[in-house]
């Protein structure tokens, strides 16, 4: 199975300040601009979020009891008799109405160039992938393996693995296109929030930023959980000083009951309470860099169950993907 391409995945819902730049004409063609260009790129980041979240996790169940090879793959043990079936969320209407809501923006202004030409081809397939789930969701929900002792399912399994790996080779070029424009967004409204003096903003976003570039950088370096005693230590302390000190101050700043009130922050959404768990994790990571040691999971007498070993960027990848869910919700 593939992984997840985390250094194009955009996960950050861009968060636009409508500011004064004038008259009141100017103003309001500006934020009529403005609104349409939110629009289309947070339903483009929705797509995103839609791919690289819920839609991934969601196939390890089948991943766990057939493999994600060509061929299916039954794991050690299986037991037909003890099968339940449901392995797959089957896709709502809610979630084919987001892709035709992005396939809509597609020919839409303001033109996101390469992106757009990426999702037009992205969003077709991806029905399609979806129709797939709902199709093997339906054989396994009605129990038809028991009738046909795995005969559809194993026709099932092919095209479910083909399709997926069409749709996610499209995925990553469209992760790739639409990068270039996030990062240019993350500048322009990082320096909005500053000049603004929405500094709880600021620096919650800016948290959300800096955590997705150590996960870009073990990416970019081709180096995961197999082998990461190969990635520059040096250059993550450099990453992670500055991710630390940005958490200090938003915690610092969040504390403030008048400056939250003012940014029109109701709630935090536990992303305060989501900070210390990705420090704690970039901790980790920090550690095992340093003293070139992979055993911080395990006991003095080294004994550890598999149940137990989690690798130290899977944490890290799972704490940020919460942090990113709170920030989310933190922000509307």
């Amino acid at each position: 199975m593939k992984k997840l391409l985390s250094v194009f995945s955009v996960l950050i819902v861009l968060s636009v300040l409508l500011i004064s730049c004038g008259s009141p004409e100017k103003e309001k063609e500006e934020k009529s601009d403005s609104a349409a260009d939110v629009g289309k790129y947070n339903s483009y980041v929705g797509i995103s979020n839609y791919i690289t979240g819920w839609l991934e996790s969601d196939i390890y169940g089948y991943i766990e009891n057939f493999g994600f090879e060509e061929e299916i793959k039954f794991k050690k043990n299986f037991d037909p008799k003890k099968f339940e079936g449901m392995i797959l969320t089957p896709i709502i209407k809610g979630g084919f109405d987001q892709v035709e809501e992005a396939l809509a923006y597609t020919s839409k202004k303001p033109s996101f160039g390469a992106a757009d030409e990426s999702m037009k081809i992205l969003l077709p397939k991806m029905k399609e992938y979806l129709n797939t789930i709902n199709e093997v969701d339906t054989y396994y929900r009605s129990k038809a393996f028991a009738e046909d002792n795995f005969a559809k399912g194993k026709e099932l399994h092919k095209k479910f693995y083909a399709m997926y790996n069409e749709y996610r080779d499209l995925a990553d070029k469209f992760f790739i296109d639409f990068s270039e424009i996030e990062k240019k967004r993350q500048q322009v409204d990082l320096e909005k929030l500053k000049k603004a003096d929405y500094l709880v903003r600021y620096y919650a976003k800016s948290i959300v930023i800096k955590a997705k570039e150590i996960q870009s950088d073990f990416a970019l370096a081709k180096v995961n959980d197999s082998n990461i005693l190969d990635f520059d230590a040096n250059k993550y302390k450099e990453r992670y000083d500055s991710l630390t000190e940005d958490m200090n101050k938003f915690l610092e700043y969040a504390k403030d009951k008048s400056r939250l009130e003012k940014e029109g922050i109701g709630s935090l959404w536990r992303f305060d309470g989501a900070i210390p768990e990705v420090k704690a994790s970039a901790t980790d990571i920090m550690q095992v860099l340093q003293t070139k040691s992979t055993n911080l999971n395990k006991p003095s007498d080294g004994k550890v169950k598999s149940r137990e070993t989690i690798g130290y960027l899977e944490n890290y990848n799972k704490k940020v993907s919460n942090l990113i869910s709170c920030y989310n919700n933190m922000i509307k």
